[in-house]
């Protein structure tokens, strides 16, 4: 006869691994075993993300090339909300609202950063989860500095300004969201409430 391939789930491969482990637990208790050989199985696990983040000497770095040219300063707000506002990279830069065709006042910009308070509102988010955050001291300032600098919210010319900048400090490897994974680092250390971590950073 043709042998026949079955695409068993999951569900399908546990049901008869249970009965066959019941066959050998029914050997064990006859005597014709020492052991059930289904008990040395080990499942198998899909590896975990490997989260990275940068040290702190590369954060140094990444800041002083920002702030080595007048053009490169431009994106000083957008790294800052991110390394210690914890924002999303599209939740900065608008994406989501510029796909949607929404309208200019429904992008993030200074409007929804209030300094003062060490508060920013993030609208339009990419998962949903619209949430006010704490600024840091740390993000006040920097932030103060890219206000008075005039920087675009949202930010122009974005991606090659940091190319430049990670070449400047040979910088290889561009971590897509490593600023806001350092400012989730950063904000348990200052919090000590990963509930209040979560807050801040939003649904994921």
């Amino acid at each position: 006869g043709q042998t026949v391939d079955h695409n068993w789930s999951l569900s399908t491969k546990r049901t008869y691994m249970l009965l066959f482990s019941s066959l050998w637990e029914v050997a064990l208790a006859k005597g014709w075993c020492s052991l059930n050989i289904l008990k040395k199985l080990e499942a198998v696990k899909v590896p975990g993300k490997k989260v990275e983040i940068y040290e702190n000497e590369t954060t140094m770095n990444i800041m002083a090339a920002i702030m080595s040219s007048p053009h490169t300063q431009k994106i000083i707000a957008p790294i800052a909300l991110g390394f210690w506002g914890c924002m999303r990279p599209e939740e900065i830069d608008s994406s989501k609202a510029k796909s949607e065709g929404l309208p200019e006042d429904n992008f993030f910009g200074w409007h929804d950063i209030d300094l003062k308070n060490a508060r920013c509102k993030v609208r339009i988010t990419k998962v949903g989860d619209e949430r006010t955050i704490c600024l840091q001291p740390c993000a006040v300032e920097w932030l103060k500095l890219a206000k008075e600098l005039q920087n675009p919210l949202p930010p122009i010319n974005e991606r090659r300004l940091i190319d430049e900048c990670c070449e400047m400090i040979g910088l290889k490897n561009w971590l897509r969201d490593g600023l806001r994974k350092n400012c989730a680092t950063h904000l348990r250390a200052v919090y000590e409430n990963d509930f209040k971590v979560v807050a801040d950073l939003g649904n994921s």
